[in-house]
């Protein structure tokens, strides 16, 4: 992609840089202030409340939530004085509290001195036929068989809110309590299984009981997490040739066995009386084909002998720079517990500005929904960006720090020694020099993800016109989501890359995209190979760790008193989730290091195609055999510098 010769040396992370994509940076600036502006325009006007308003049968909103009804404002629950779905619309009302009693009892609901104001003349009373648990039961059944009830007691029914035990849901409804289901009889079961099997009490209980008693295991499966990362690493640095040659061996050796196999199926056919010349042909042209895989196979591996082992060489060097470079490990935790603060703060700002607005009642439902008021969707649209921006951001920041120090440890080969706090100096240079730049990165990945949030609205929206049902709709619809994702992914793999190149040059996001694709084009085999291998080792590291860490601690709370005395279930489930979590967290430094490592030893194999292919000084141990010159050991190049200084002094 164009010619090298005159292209500038790229000696190593430069320490003279400038500020990059200063306009972005402003742009971002302005519209996160305005995002700001808006949530607390949100909390002025808004109102989360409404969210769960809930209305009665004559239309009026519980507790005055919607600030229409101030005569119901100490009537905030809605009771339902006959549980059953043929009545709960059109048969319900607002009540100051819900009945917890057993007992019978009057309660005060809305309504009840002015019959007038409710289109059925509706009565709170401790004297009525349905406060019997048989009355409900009976009601219960003549519906379930088709039988009309008694037309005297169904109007009392109609005309009476009786009173039962209730729980508090969402603050808002009073809703039926287990016990009264069970006092129902068989005509209940299916209505009472699905509130009482829900959750088995006493498990529940154990499981709070082995967590609570578990929770130094729990807390020590962090740093046992960690330590299996590096036992990990330590494998992949010893044992990764071992491992990468023997899968291609034993996979054509499985290819000869199969082929062989085939031969002597073949034979078996041929020496059957009488022969079975077909089905023994068909066996001799699928080893000829196996035969033919296997030659293909060698001329590839051949191919690509130098190109498997370079992608050795990486992920041994990758795995010395974490080895060196731990507290590369805390980046990645540090800055996800920043993101998630920001979700957390954006979403009660988010609640806020959606609740913007008049609550109607919803139709066919006892609960509310916002009409927002002029302007706010639109404002809707814009905090959601903001939020997909703010988020990329925040990563973009965590993946320049994260490239940028293997960088600073590559090139302070051999020397490590001497190498300056790569996380601090990477930190200094994120926020000092190059935050448009990231925000310029983080802008493309923002856009294509509100690209593929607005394709999956068109996508429900079309559902609801019946559109979205249509075979090509719907292919339409799938096939751009397809390759919006696919876009992403692309996206994502520009900027890795790009901020690589930042982090060496300084540069500004496009010229730093043009010299990644540059270098990554001319290299495209190679880093086929790495991406390939290196992604293999990165997932089995993943679930390596979780397994080890999860298993050691299974001992432990097996094995140990008084962690033996509790079921170890939800611990270990607890505790996999947390190591994977760290695992993830541990194994993207290390992908991070394969990806930047080898940007590096790119660009120190073009430097050195004018020097005859010599070894740069600050080659790393494991990459000097593809050069000419082996780099001279560590000892050997001190005492060389030493020699020189004081060669200059004398």
């Amino acid at each position: 992609m164009g010619d090298d010769t005159n292209r500038k040396e790229v000696k190593g992370p430069v320490d003279d840089r400038g500020c990059t994509d200063i306009l972005c940076f402003i742009i971002f600036v302005a519209c996160f202030i305005y995002m700001i502006v808006l949530a607390c325009m949100g909390f002025a006007n808004g109102n989360p409340l409404a969210l769960t308003s809930v209305f009665d049968a004559s239309g009026k909103c519980c507790g005055n939530i919607c600030d229409r009804y101030p005569e119901m404002e100490d009537y905030k629950y809605l009771f339902f004085p006959v549980p059953d779905k043929d009545y709960l619309y059109d048969y319900n009302v607002c009540v100051k509290d819900c009945a917890d009693q057993e007992e019978d009892s009057n309660m005060e609901c809305y309504g009840t001195d002015d019959p007038s104001l409710n289109p059925n003349t509706q009565t709170c009373t401790d004297n009525c036929p349905a406060r019997d648990p048989y009355y409900y039961q009976q009601q219960m059944y003549f519906k379930a068989n088709g039988i009309s009830s008694d037309s005297a007691k169904q109007s009392s029914l109609e005309n009476t809110f009786c009173t039962y035990k209730t729980n508090v849901l969402l603050d808002r409804v009073c809703f039926p309590d287990a016990e009264f289901f069970d006092s129902l009889g068989d005509y209940a079961d299916n209505v009472k299984n699905s509130l009482t099997s829900v959750v088995d009490t006493d498990a529940l209980q154990s499981y709070v009981d082995s967590i609570t008693e578990g929770w130094p295991i729990i807390l020590a499966s962090v740093f046992i997490a960690m330590l299996c990362g590096f036992v990990y690493l330590l494998y992949v640095r010893l044992c990764v040739g071992v491992i990468i040659w023997c899968s291609i061996i034993v996979y054509h050796l499985l290819i000869i066995a199969l082929a062989v196999l085939c031969l002597q199926k073949a034979s078996d056919y041929e020496n059957e009386s009488p022969p079975n010349t077909q089905d023994a042909d068909n066996q001799k042209i699928i080893a000829y084909i196996l035969f033919g895989c296997l030659g293909v196979s060698i001329i590839i591996l051949c191919c690509l002998y130098s190109k498997i082992k370079l992608a050795i060489g990486i992920l041994k060097t990758a795995a010395n720079y974490v080895g060196d470079v731990k507290s590369a490990l805390f980046v990645s935790p540090v800055f996800s517990l920043v993101t998630a603060a920001f979700w957390f703060l954006w979403i009660i700002g988010f609640v806020y500005i959606f609740s913007w607005g008049d609550v109607e009642k919803r139709s066919g439902s006892v609960f509310g929904e916002v009409m927002w008021a002029d302007g706010v969707e639109g404002y809707i649209w814009f905090y959601l960006f903001m939020g997909l921006w703010v988020n990329a951001f925040i990563q973009a920041c965590c993946q320049f720090v994260l490239v940028s120090c293997p960088c600073i440890w590559y090139f302070a080969q051999p020397d490590t020694d001497n190498m300056h706090a790569p996380v601090y100096t990477s930190l200094k240079r994120c926020f000092r020099y190059h935050l448009g730049s990231l925000a310029f990165g983080s802008l493309l990945v923002a856009i294509i993800q509100m690209i593929r949030i607005i394709l999956a609205y068109i996508e429900q929206q079309s559902k609801k016109t019946g559109w979205g049902d249509k075979q090509p709709m719907k292919c339409l619809l799938k096939y751009m989501q397809c390759m919006a994702a696919c876009f992403e992914r692309f996206i994502k793999f520009i900027n890795k890359n790009a901020y690589i190149e930042i982090a060496m040059q300084g540069r500004n996001f496009c010229s730093a995209a043009k010299e990644a694709l540059r270098i990554l084009w001319n290299n495209a085999g190679r880093a086929t190979i790495i991406n390939g291998i290196g992604g293999i080792f990165i997932f089995i590291g993943e679930i390596l760790i979780a397994i080890g860490c999860t298993l050691i601690c299974y001992l432990i709370l097996t094995n140990v008193e008084p962690y033996n005395e509790y079921s170890p279930f939800f611990p270990c489930l607890l505790i996999f989730i947390i190591s994977y979590t760290i695992g993830v967290l541990f194994m993207s430094v290390y992908g991070n290091g394969i990806d930047a490592i080898f940007l590096c030893f790119c660009h120190d194999e073009e430097n050195a195609r004018g020097r005859g292919m010599e070894a740069p000084e600050h080659c790393p141990e494991e990459l000097r055999s593809f050069f000419k010159d082996k780099v001279q050991p560590k000892q050997d190049a001190q005492a060389a510098k030493l020699n020189q200084v004081q060669a200059t002094n004398n």
